[in-house]
């Protein structure tokens, strides 16, 4: 089964990713210290509604653990977006998404491509 992790503060986001990707075995990641342990997992799923400390050197060591990082937010922005791809991330969208887009991004993440919603 697939891994899929999620780091999030909001147990709706929880919820919903659960309800959403069946198919896929979903973790809820509590805390920064956890969420720098994790190596070679399809997707993490960060939501912005975290704070995310250290956000440059956070993504740097999740990448070179093999990572594959997706960024969802309650209100997407452009230069967010933007922001976030110079860091190296793999998608970003909107944390409220239909599934259908959801799982499309985890899709074309674990093909090796950019997801943008």
């Amino acid at each position: 089964m697939k891994k899929i992790s999620l780091y999030t503060n909001l147990k709706r986001d929880y919820e919903k990713m659960k309800n959403s990707l069946i198919d896929y075995d979903l973790k809820n990641i509590e805390n920064r210290e956890e969420l720098l342990t994790l190596k070679e997992n399809i997707i993490i799923i960060i939501n912005t509604s975290v704070n995310l400390d250290k956000e440059e050197e956070t993504i740097e060591i999740l990448l070179e653990n093999r990572n594959k990082i997706l960024i969802l937010e309650s209100t997407p922005k452009l230069i967010n977006a933007q922001n976030w791809l110079l860091l190296g991330v793999h998608g970003y969208g909107n944390s409220m998404m239909n599934d259908i887009y959801l799982k499309s991004a985890i899709q074309t993440i674990n093909n090796g491509l950019t997801w943008l919603i």
